[in-house]
């Protein structure tokens, strides 16, 4: 199964709220069914959960494809032009990765390098690197590059 839309999810979520809201003030009031505020609630989060999946699942297949074009970006004959270290479940990693290194300027650079290649802190590739932190982007003869990049900068230290 996809992820949800997060935007979906929360317009279901708000509609919910709003018909428990309008239920609870009903309740308060006159004492009047709940059956009416039940029912719209329940039809705010039938209408809006498929969307939400459907959108999910379109999220999640693009980022499957731009973290595909990231990893096959580049010669394979001139081993990996940087290195990228990530963590697992690393919010600001996947964002580098997607967004950044995904983006189709960032693209085309990595495609006449040598690409990039990911590696976890504690790679014997990173003997004698200091680290600030994750994502570092490095390359040989560049300082490096940590934190959020985005693809502006990404190319600029590339070409520095």
């Amino acid at each position: 199964m996809g992820a949800l839309c997060p935007l979906c999810l929360l317009v279901a979520l708000g509609a919910a709220g709003a018909a428990l809201a309008a239920s609870a003030a009903a309740w308060r009031g006159d004492r009047a069914s709940l059956r009416r505020p039940a029912l719209a609630c329940a039809l705010a989060l039938a209408v809006t959960a498929p969307v939400a999946t459907l959108r999910g699942r379109a999220i999640a297949s693009e980022d499957a494809q731009r973290r595909a074009a990231v990893l096959a970006a580049g010669d394979p004959a001139h081993g990996p032009g940087l290195l990228l270290v990530v963590k697992p479940g690393c919010p600001y990693c996947e964002a580098l990765i997607l967004d950044t290194l995904g983006d189709p300027r960032a693209l085309e650079r990595l495609e006449r390098s040598g690409g990039v290649s990911l590696v976890e802190p504690g790679d014997p590739r990173l003997e004698g690197i200091e680290l600030e932190g994750t994502p570092t982007l490095l390359a040989p003869g560049r300082p490096a590059l940590s934190g959020r990049v985005d693809v502006d900068e990404l190319l600029a230290w590339l070409d520095g």
